[in-house]
C-alpha cells in the first residue's frame, strides 16, 4: 500500500505534467535559488566539485557556476514530471535537435550492434524515448533500492 507521502508526490507529477514546460522551468529556476540560498549539501558538493575541477576559476566564476548547476538541477527536476507523465508523442515533439545521430545509425547500417550508456543524470529519460522512437532497443537499468512512490 502506498503511503501518504508518496500519494503526495505521485499527485504533485501529475499535477505538475499539466504546466507547459516553460512553467515548470520558472519553477525549477525558483527552486534552484532557493537551494542556493538554504546553502544545503547539493550547494556545497558543487562548490567542492567546482573547486577541484576549476581551481583556475576564481570564487566568483564558480559561485555563478554553482547558482546556475542548481537552477537546471531544480529545471530537470520539475521537467521530470512532463517527461513522466505525457504520452511518449508529446515528449518526442518537444526535442529541437539532435546531435551525434550518426553514431547509432551507421553502425546499425552495417550489421554492428550499438551500445548506448548514459549517465543518470540530464535528458536520459528523453533518450530513452528517442532511441525506442528510432531504433529496435533493449533497456537496462538497475532501478534504486526503494522508490517513494512506490512505498
Amino acid at each position: 500500500m502506498k503511503s501518504l507521502a508518496s500519494s503526495f508526490v505521485v499527485f504533485l507529477f501529475k499535477l505538475f505534467s499539466l504546466f507547459s514546460l516553460s512553467s515548470l522551468r520558472l519553477l525549477g529556476r525558483a527552486m534552484g535559488r532557493m537551494a542556493w540560498w538554504l546553502n544545503g549539501d547539493s550547494r556545497r558538493v558543487i562548490e567542492e566539485n567546482l573547486a577541484l575541477c576549476f581551481p583556475e576559476k576564481s570564487a566568483g566564476e564558480r559561485e555563478q557556476l554553482t547558482q546556475s548547476r542548481l537552477q537546471h538541477l531544480g529545471m530537470m527536476a520539475f521537467e521530470l514530471a512532463f517527461v513522466w507523465q505525457r504520452p511518449a508523442e508529446q515528449v518526442l515533439a518537444k526535442i529541437i535537435a539532435i546531435e551525434g545521430d550518426e553514431l547509432v545509425r551507421e553502425p546499425l547500417a552495417n550489421g554492428q550492434g550499438v551500445i548506448v550508456l548514459a549517465p543518470h543524470i540530464g535528458n536520459w529519460e528523453v533518450l530513452g524515448f528517442y532511441l525506442a522512437d528510432q531504433f529496435t532497443v533493449t533497456n537496462m537499468y538497475q532501478p534504486p533500492p526503494t522508490l517513494l512512490w512506490t512505498k
